[in-house]
């Protein structure tokens, strides 16, 4: 079997499609697969590092909102970076001869999944969020299935597409993780309450200032800890703010990180090891991605959630609020974080196991560990009627 895959923009985007490649290449080891995606965007680094074969096509985004006469440029460029996209992908698609093609939404994958049905080729897509992005909502009409991060998504496109929920593929390292086995390669003891704090790669100014606020409130020898990744942007300011407060200039650790008290607070500017620390935590803060709170709770893991509040058509704050109503996290709109009362209830929570194990457990039920699985077994069910039928 043949796969064109194409998504990207952002990591969001690109990493549930390499799930689905890999939950392929599991199924159907002799399986060709190639992605689609813009030349100077996230998938042109990560994909051929992950072994698969790259093409950039041309593509780009509708930026709104600039006064009507901008708003026209734009909407003309991007029909014509559109239009040359679709020529491309067309070659590309006629060349290779897939069985099928499989979106997972950012810009990119317009053109990719319009050229998909012009050659005649089923085409899927996935949507991550529980507010649909605008490309996905586009093209929906030209595909067989539309699979969905979240139930409540539906609702969001047109009547008359099929969709299927499915949860939002996670990486195979998010599955089936042990906590204890997570802090041993950590060293962390298994008696501590671990607070993970992330604002993405970049960082967030505010959930850093609530991490801050916390942190604070530590004591020495109390079995509490903080891993806090700051963001590259804000990794030097934090660290002078927490060695003034703390009163100490910290010992170094290893992926350029820093810690306080014994190891008690460790800072950050990336989190590389994503998976363990997760693992590792009894409650996360976090911003409203919807790859990062699929894999919050495909760890069961309780969270705190401040949603990016410029997000597209404030998606964030959708993905948040199916956690909070299933009772796996706590939703804070940003314009009402007090960011010492956030440091106090932080601290009540770190001491409530009875509400934190609460939302453990609602979370763990909201997560899906087998998207991938659902994704890959649907589509190469309609590839095998259709090679019957035909």
């Amino acid at each position: 079997m043949k796969f064109v895959m194409t998504g990207g923009g952002t990591g969001g985007h690109l990493y549930p499609a390499i799930a689905i490649a890999e939950q392929i290449k599991k199924v159907r080891p002799d399986s060709e697969i190639i992605f689609l995606g813009s030349k100077d965007s996230i998938e042109a680094e990560v994909v051929p590092k992950r072994g698969y074969e790259f093409h950039a096509v041309p593509s780009r985004w509708f930026y709104r909102g600039n006064g009507f006469f901008s708003d026209m440029r734009e909407f003309i460029k991007a029909c014509s970076f559109t239009l040359a996209g679709i020529c491309s992908s067309i070659k590309l698609i006629r060349r290779f001869k897939p069985d099928a093609v499989i979106g997972t939404g950012g810009f990119v994958s317009v053109p990719v999944i319009i050229a998909g049905k012009m050659c005649g080729v089923s085409c899927y897509i996935h949507e991550q969020n529980a507010y649909p992005g605008i490309g996905n909502r586009f093209t929906s009409k030209y595909c067989k299935k539309v699979f969905l991060g979240f139930e409540n998504a539906e609702k969001n496109f047109k009547q008359g597409v099929k969709t299927i929920y499915t949860g939002n593929p996670v990486r195979a390292e998010f599955i089936n993780l042990d906590r204890s086995e997570s802090r041993k390669s950590l060293g962390i003891e298994d008696d501590n309450f671990v607070v993970f704090s992330f604002g993405g790669s970049l960082g967030s100014n505010e959930i850093n200032g609530v991490a801050e606020a916390y942190a604070r409130r530590i004591k020495k020898g109390d079995k509490r800890t903080l891993i806090f990744g700051t963001g590259t942007r804000f990794f030097d300011e934090t660290k002078a703010k927490l060695s003034e407060a703390i009163g100490e200039s910290g010992k170094e650790l290893g992926e350029a990180g820093i810690s306080f008290m014994d190891g008690q607070i460790r800072l950050f500017p990336y989190i590389d090891k994503m998976a363990d620390v997760i693992s590792a935590s009894n409650l996360v803060i976090c911003r409203a991605g919807a790859l990062s709170l699929a894999e919050i709770t495909a760890c069961g893991r309780a969270s705190i959630i401040i949603p990016y509040p410029w997000a597209a058509d404030n998606h964030q704050y959708y993905n948040a609020k199916v956690v909070a109503d299933c009772g796996g996290g706590l939703l804070f709109e940003q314009a009402d974080v007090d960011i010492e009362e956030m440091g106090n209830l932080i601290e009540v929570l770190s001491k409530d196991k009875d509400r934190i194990r609460k939302m453990e457990e609602a979370s763990r039920a909201l997560g899906q560990i087998n998207a991938s699985e659902k994704i890959v077994s649907e589509i190469m069910e309609k590839i095998n009627e259709k090679r019957f039928i035909g």
